[in-house]
């Protein structure tokens, strides 16, 4: 089985489309969260989000369709964006105001894993043929 460059530097690319779904998730929340697409922290978060939905296509196999792949990451920053809206509205009348910082947490923690995952999979040593 021959592996192709792209897969050789980022491991396989479900496993750089699994990791950056969550973020693309969290990231959602976190901008639904506020409550105001109009914020300043979403004008500079929007940017970002689009930028993690997009460039991971880039590292898949060939053989993916764009615009399918693309329609699967939109839903799932939409449901994030819902979910995200959703929890901003119960902080406060249902969660302590604490909460509100869980989203933001979750992205660090999941942005964490991911550079981990990556950097992993570029240190993997391979046997010399």
């Amino acid at each position: 089985m021959q592996n192709t460059r792209a897969e050789a530097v980022v491991g396989t690319g479900n496993s750089v489309e699994f990791d950056t779904s969550f973020i693309v998730f969290f990231l959602a929340m976190e901008i639904g969260r506020t409550g105001s697409i109009f914020a300043l922290e979403n004008i500079v978060m929007l940017p970002a989000l689009v930028a993690v939905m997009v460039a991971p296509f880039y590292f898949l196999p060939e053989d993916m369709s764009y615009s399918r792949w693309f329609a699967g990451r939109a839903v799932i920053a939409g449901l994030g964006l819902i979910i995200g809206a959703a929890f901003g509205a119960a902080v406060g009348p249902l969660f302590p105001e604490v909460f509100s910082f869980l989203p933001f947490t979750f992205l660090v923690m999941a942005s964490m894993v991911t550079a981990f995952l990556s950097f992993a999979s570029l240190l993997r040593f391979e046997e010399a043929r």
